[in-house]
C-alpha cells in the first residue's frame, strides 16, 4: 500500500514538474490565434524628461522674481497630452500664489508638442502631472 501512494505520487510530482517546464517562455504574440498585441509607451517630452525638466528650469529662471513674487515652493500642474502631442486641460493641482500658478501654467502652455502614449500602435491621450519649482 505504502509502494502504492509512494507511486502515485512520484507520478503526479513528474506530470507537474513537467506542465511547469513546458510554458516557461510565455509569448507576447501568438499569430496563430490572432490575439491583438498591447504594447502602452507613455506619452514623452523630446528629448525625455530630463529635457523638459531643462526646459522648465530655463522658463523659471527667466522668469524675474517680481513676474511670481517672493514665494518660493512647489507648484503641482496637471495637463493632458493629446493625441497629436498637444498638451490641454492645464490645470493647478497643487498651487501657491496666484502670480506663481500663473506662471506655472504659462511654462507648460509655451511647451512644445509631445509624443503622443501609444496603446496597440495607436495613438491615445495620457494625463499626467509635474511638478515645478519656484526658487529664488
Amino acid at each position: 500500500m505504502k509502494k502504492f501512494f509512494g507511486l502515485c505520487a512520484l507520478v503526479l510530482f513528474t506530470c507537474i514538474a513537467k506542465a511547469q517546464t513546458n510554458n516557461t517562455k510565455p509569448t507576447i504574440l501568438d499569430t496563430s490565434k490572432n490575439v491583438p498585441m498591447y504594447i502602452v509607451s507613455e506619452a514623452s517630452y523630446p528629448g525625455g524628461i530630463g529635457n523638459f525638466r531643462q526646459y522648465i528650469d530655463l522658463m523659471v529662471k527667466k522668469l524675474a522674481p517680481d513676474r511670481f513674487g517672493n514665494e518660493q515652493g512647489v507648484v503641482k500642474v496637471g495637463f493632458t497630452v493629446q493625441k497629436d502631442g498637444a498638451l490641454s486641460d492645464i490645470i493647478i493641482i497643487k498651487g501657491l500664489s496666484d502670480e506663481t500658478n500663473a506662471q506655472a501654467l504659462k511654462i507648460i502652455k509655451g511647451s512644445v508638442k509631445w509624443r503622443p502614449a501609444l496603446q496597440n500602435s495607436q495613438p491615445v491621450e495620457q494625463k499626467m502631472s509635474i511638478d515645478i519649482t519656484f526658487k529664488l
